[in-house]
């Protein structure tokens, strides 16, 4: 989509679910970033399909009508960057659009759910614990991606990372000092502080390559912390299993030292699978979204389930979801489930496949990511013939 020079007119109405301001006049549907409702102005278009237009304000001054919901953001940045919608107002309201979004999608079910349970985060900056940083020696630039060029933005004063890798940024720009880690003419940069290993900078290598951890360690603890929890309330039997998929190095239930049984499923690098100091959690190595390997897994664990029932399935698929999570449902028939997703519209894909088979307990939105769109979404589901015994 090529950008448009032309300013189009705007009123917002309501905010999406990625943090973007909906307007519409006469015939014309914009999507308009770091907007608020009731704001109008004008705009500049990026790009548009039919008669739908996205847009972007060159900057506040665009606006006639500002709200008062609108206040300064904290981060030099943000009227550039793309990584960070919700600053240009307070953490309640960007609170409140995250439940709102996630409640669009919950209508979706077309069935009466719980209202979301919110588990809002301490800390609105300084929570990363790592950062990626694109960089073009060409361009003599370091940052990141603009949204609608291949434009790199300098964000020398990122408030997003921990106050230790905020210094390490900010010392990269000085003098061009990243320079001298660029191995190539362009690549990135990743600055990242693991809990137990301390702060490491790699240069074109994978993502997390000393070791993963969630990027917002507090949030992290206390989503660990509530599926402990909330485990330890079932009805753990001697025998009974728990099936952790998409599971990485244990992180979801590495907490939970009541069930005997605890089997990690993921695609471990070089088949080499992690260690762990919980003794319960195995670790199987397969790739869930490869047919051969699925297959081969549904078949082992259906014989482990004839003498371990699957009391607990807890799933933490990628961005797109995973479309066998109702079929596994089926054949392994656990208790509970517990699916964890930060993408709100495959999760409900999912789980409408799950809805004749099992019901919704609670939903809990817990904000692992402050200032953006994102945030992660759990639901509880109980299987039916279950539910009269469980009152």
């Amino acid at each position: 989509m090529k950008p448009l020079l032309e300013k189009i007119p705007f009123k917002i109405v309501h905010m999406d679910g990625l943090g973007q301001g909906v307007s519409k006049i006469l015939d014309k549907t914009a999507f308009i970033s770091k907007t608020l409702p009731n704001e109008e102005g004008l705009a500049r278009p990026t790009g548009h399909r039919k008669q739908v237009y996205f847009a972007q304000l060159d900057s506040p001054q665009d606006l006639q009508n500002s709200s008062p919901m609108r206040i300064p953001a904290e981060c030099p940045h943000f009227d550039q960057c793309p990584g960070c919608h919700y600053l240009h107002t307070s953490y309640p309201m960007e609170l409140q659009f995250k439940q709102d979004a996630l409640n669009r999608e919950l209508r979706k079910l077309k069935i009466e759910t719980p209202a979301p349970i919110l588990h809002p985060s301490e800390q609105r900056s300084a929570y990363r614990n790592r950062i990626t940083l694109h960089y073009n020696k060409t361009q003599d630039r370091l940052g990141i991606f603009s949204a609608t060029t291949n434009e790199i933005i300098p964000i020398p004063h990122c408030r997003l990372p921990i106050l230790e890798i905020q210094h390490l940024v900010t010392g990269l720009y000085q003098n061009q000092a990243w320079q001298k880690l660029a191995g190539k003419q362009e690549g990135h940069l990743e600055i990242y502080k693991h809990p137990v290993s301390g702060l490491h900078t790699t240069a074109d290598a994978p993502n997390a390559l000393v070791g993963f951890s969630q990027v917002h360690q507090s949030m992290n603890d206390e989503l660990t912390e509530w599926i402990k929890t909330r485990a330890s309330e079932l009805h753990f039997q001697e025998k009974n299993l728990i099936v952790d998929l998409f599971g990485g190095d244990g992180n979801l239930t590495k907490k939970i030292n009541f069930c005997d049984s605890i089997l990690v499923v993921d695609k471990y690098r070089n088949n080499e699978l992690p260690t762990s100091n919980s003794a319960p959690q195995q670790f199987y190595s397969c790739d869930l979204y490869n047919a051969h390997e699925s297959n081969k897994l549904r078949h082992n664990l259906a014989k482990k389930i004839l003498t371990h029932p699957l009391e607990l399935m807890i799933i933490d698929p990628p961005r797109s979801g995973f479309t066998l999570t109702a079929t596994l449902a089926k054949e392994w028939k656990p208790t509970n489930i517990f699916y964890v997703s930060c993408a709100p519209d495959t999760l409900m894909r999912d789980i409408k496949d799950l809805l004749p088979l099992y019901s919704i307990r609670d939903v809990h939105l817990f904000d692992m990511f402050p200032g953006t769109f994102h945030f992660e979404t759990v639901i509880h589901l109980i299987s039916r013939p279950d539910l009269s015994a469980r009152k």
